[in-house]
Order: structure tokens, then sequence, then C-alpha cells
């Protein structure tokens, strides 16, 4: 008997521990999920209160005069480097945590870098053999270097093995991400003496005013000038007072004051704002204003129509108990909660009691209350077109229809959205001029610094099946070559269509075979090589395929 008490009692402690670490667990899921829901509350919060405690002192500020761009500020928007800041921290804050802004983020980069975009090398080919080669791969090295994210191949070369960037993201993907997200994007490059050239995002933190002292070993227009002067260095741009549109030099932080910093010149800084005018010297996000509120307000609103759905779902039946006295009912109900949470902001230090709602569950309920479900209950599907109302509203910055922020590509709107002559198609393709311009003068100038550096431009081509040379001088490359730089089209491709539209080009005689063979991405050199030994090992043969092109490929 005693044996069988021992075991009991300990059976007993086993079940009670185990209940014990259920609850601890649970507990310790609460606590998570309860941290995840404050996230926004307790990081956005705050930055969006000061924001908007700053607009609503606009109504009164009167006429904005010329005084309000002056220096290339853009007030009220922005008075100072304090103002940029308070609106980046939002912004970065809802793109890190906004599962609809990160969305938003990823399918606008998507359709404006996609991929990557394409650098060729370019020359006249007739009267610069080689060149365009030659070119390409400097280009080539350059890409694999900075890990570009352009001219995607899954070639590697041998020679560029032993080189380590660390893996790093898609320097155009990361252009553009920052140009939306901080309202622009920085980058330096770094010219090294061996002829290569490395590139780095600068923090918009790190482009501040110098403080106020004269520089040296600097050209006279920028040493004569006094670094305190808001009308010259502001912002960290230096520019002339009655010319705002000429950045001529920028000022770059490297330690933890405004006096550890160094000059650097155009030709070394790449620099995209976004939202901005000519003469207003610094970017401003997108995520801002009416755009953060309304995703914080999409996330809030989704959270509660889960939440609320979730706690409904766990309650299977209510049992109704006898009518008990005020103080019985009170005890039930503090009884009845499971934990306490203190409250955040004004009310710290309160506690409230938590009800944990586990499936399958009966609510007891005392005689004096009657179960009454809450406004959200039924109304659920009314909540949801709010919130697809919001998230209309969240797409509307960028032209685009709700499908970029809820990812429901099932819409009708969808296929409208990606028409060649669609606000969505033309507003990216509008939007592809800026980071196209920023890459590829990146790209040129690092080309010509390697040139440079090494005196002349060596190349290595294959004509006719024979491997040749040539050596062209700095300003040979300079006065005959270029890069092309290519970025994917925004637009749904219809390659049926596209087909008949070269018939008719090549028919009327407007283009060339090969020119249509470049913009359907073969090599024409390689296709009319094609083309000649298929002949050669069929005399008299047609070719097999009639493509909607007709003959354009069989050597007319």
């Amino acid at each position: 008997m005693m044996v069988a008490d021992a075991k009991t009692k300990s059976a007993r402690r086993q079940i009670r521990e185990l209940r014990e670490q259920q609850e601890l667990a649970y507990l310790k899921r609460a606590n998570a999920r309860r941290m995840q829901e404050d996230t926004m509350d307790q990081w956005l919060g705050p930055y969006l209160e000061l924001i908007q405690r700053e607009t609503r002192d606009w109504a009164p500020i009167g006429v904005l005069g010329r005084q309000s761009r002056k220096g290339g500020k853009d007030f009220p928007v922005f008075r100072n480097e304090i103002d940029l800041r308070l609106l980046r921290s939002a912004a970065r804050i809802i793109c890190a945590t906004n599962i609809y802004a990160i969305g938003l983020l990823e399918g606008l980069t998507s359709y404006v870098i996609g991929c990557g975009f394409t650098y060729k090398g370019v020359a006249d080919n007739d009267k610069y053999p080689g060149m365009a080669e030659g070119i390409q791969t400097r280009v080539d090295k350059f890409l694999n270097r900075n890990q570009f994210g352009g001219n995607d191949t899954a070639d590697m070369a041998f020679a560029d093995a032993d080189y380590d960037a660390g893996e790093q993201p898609s320097f155009e993907e990361e252009l553009f991400k920052r140009w939306r997200v901080d309202g622009e994007a920085i980058a330096l490059s770094t010219y090294n003496p061996d002829g290569t050239t490395d590139v780095r995002f600068i923090e918009p933190d790190q482009l501040v005013q110098p403080p106020g002292r004269q520089f040296v070993d600097c050209p006279a227009y920028v040493g004569d000038t006094n670094g305190g002067d808001f009308n010259q260095w502001g912002f960290g741009i230096y520019t002339l007072p009655e010319d705002t549109q000429n950045p001529l030099a920028y000022y770059i932080q490297w330690g933890d004051s405004s006096s550890q910093g160094k000059i650097y010149y155009p030709n070394e800084v790449t620099f995209i704002r976004a939202n901005s005018w000519r003469t207003v010297k610094r970017g401003v996000t997108d995520f801002c204003f009416d755009v953060a509120d309304t995703f914080r307000l999409g996330t809030l609103l989704r959270g509660n129509i889960g939440e609320g759905a979730a706690q409904r779902a766990t309650i299977v039946g209510v049992t109704q108990n006898p009518v008990g006295t005020k103080a019985e009912i009170q005890g039930y109900n503090d009884a009845d909660g499971d934990y306490t949470r203190e409250r955040f902001g004004s009310n710290s230090g309160t506690f409230d009691w938590v009800k944990r709602y586990t499936a399958g569950r009966w609510e007891d309920m005392t005689g004096g209350k009657e179960y009454v479900q809450g406004p959200g209950a039924g109304n659920d599907q009314y909540h949801l077109m709010v919130l697809q109302g919001i998230l209309r509203a969240a797409a509307v910055r960028w032209n685009a229809t709700e499908w970029l922020t809820s990812g429901d590509s099932s819409q009708n709107s969808f296929a409208n959205s990606l028409t060649a002559n669609s606000q969505f198609v033309i507003g990216t393709k509008r939007a592809q001029k800026t980071p196209r311009f920023a890459c590829g003068k990146i790209v040129l100038r690092a080309v010509l610094h390697a040139i440079k550096t090494a005196g002349k431009l060596e190349c290595e081509y294959v004509r006719d099946g024979v491997t040749m040379t040539a050596t062209y001088s700095l300003q040979d490359v300079i006065r005959g070559g270029s890069i092309n730089v290519e970025v994917p089209k925004p637009d749904a491709a219809d390659p049926y269509k596209d087909a008949q539209m070269y018939d008719i080009l090549l028919n009327h005689k407007i283009v060339d075979p090969a020119t249509v063979s470049s913009k359907l991405g073969y090599d024409p050199e390689t296709v009319s090589k094609g083309w000649a030994k298929f002949r050669d090992e069929n005399p008299g043969v047609d070719p097999p395929l009639q493509l909607p092109m007709g003959d354009a490929f069989n050597g007319r």
C-alpha cells in the first residue's frame, strides 16, 4: 500500500512539473508574441509622434518665400540634418518590420532593377576593331570585384578566384533600396594605384556640414571657404550660394565628431536623391508622412482582425453560473486571469490581467454576466475591405495598384498595370533612369581609371575564327568607345506580338537582321555563322523552322 502511495505521489509530482513547464513555455510564447506586436508602437510610435508634432506646426507658417529653400533646405519638410534623420529613422523601421512595406520595396526592386542591369562595351568595329571586347573585359572585372549584380552570368573567371568581396548584396539593388528608403544613396569610388576601383556606400549621416575652419590641400574655391557657412557647406555639400544645383565638393565624416572627416570631389562621389528639387541639396524618403501612417494602420488592422478571429475560434461554448455578489464576481474575474502584463507609455506601472485562450475552450460565466460578441465579430469582411483600401492608398505613392502591397496578383488590375502605357510601367521606366545613370557613371569612371593607369587598352578578339590583338590609347577610347547600360523592361512581354513587329520592320527595311538579333539577345555574328554552316552542310535545303519573321535570319 505504501509503495502504491509513493508511486501516486511521484506521478502527481511529475504531472505538476509538466504543467509548470507547459505554463512557462506558454508564458514565453505569449511574451514573445506581445513583444512582436508592440514592436511597431514602441519603435515607430515615438518617431511618428515627433513627425506629427512638426507637421501640426505647418499651418501658421505663412507664405513660403525664397528663404524656405535657401542653402539647400526644403522648409517646412526639413530644415536641417536632424529633420532628415528623424524621417529616415521612421522609414527604416517601417521597411524592416512592416510586411506590406517590405513586400512593396521588394516588388519595386524587382521591376526597376530586376536581375541587374546589362553593361556592354561599344565601339565602331570597322574603325576600332576589338575595342568593344577590350572595354567589356574591363567592365566585367570591375563588376565582379564590386559585386554589382549586373551582367548576371554563371561564368566565373579563374583570375578572380582569390578575390573575396565577402559575398555582398547586389550593389544595384542596395543602391535602389537606399535611394527609396533613406531618400538618397551615396557611393564613394576609391581609385587604387593598380588600376582597380573599389566602391563603398556612405551612410547619409556621414554627409554632414563640416566644422567652421579653413581647408588645406584643396582647390582654392574650397580652401578659401569656411565650413561653418551654411549657405556654402549646408548638409555637407559645398556649392556656391547662388548655385546650389552644382555640387563642387562633399564632406564625409569618418570619426565620432564632425571634425574627423575628409573632402571628396564629384568624380569620387555618386550621390542620388529622391523627392527633391534641383535647388534642394538632400533627398526625402518615400516612407514618411501619410505613407508611414498608412502602413502602420494596415498592420494594426490586420493584427487586430487576426487576433480577434483567433481568440473567438478557441471558444467552444459558454457555461452559465449562478448569480454572485459584486465581491464574488470580482474575485472570480481576478482568479480567471492567467498572468499580468504591464502597460507601456503614460500608464507605466499599471498591470492588467491577461487571459490565456487555448483551443477547445469552454467559457465559465456568472449568472450576472451575458456573453456578447464584440463589434469585430461578424464584421471581418468589412474590415478586410478597409484593409484593401488602406493597401491601395499605400500603393498610390508609386502609381501602383493594390497587388504591389497585398501580393495578390489574381486581380484584374495586375495585368492592366503591366501594359506598355500604364501609369505603373511608365513610372517604373522613369525611376530606372536615375540608378541607370548613376551605375553607368561609376562603371565608366572605373574603366577609364584602369586604362589611364595602364597607359593603354590592350584588346584580344576573334574575327573569322582567328584570335587577334589590338592596342589603343586613352584618347582613342574616349573618342571611339562607350558603355551601353540596358535596364529590364517592366511591362509584360508578348513574344508573338514582338515577332510580328520585327517582321514589319524588316519587310519595310527599317531595321536590319543584325539589329533584331541584338534586340532578342543573340549575337549577330554567331547567328550569321550558324546559318552559313547550316547552308554548307545542307545545300539546297530550306531552314526547317519558319519563324513569324519570315526569312530574316535566312541571310536576306
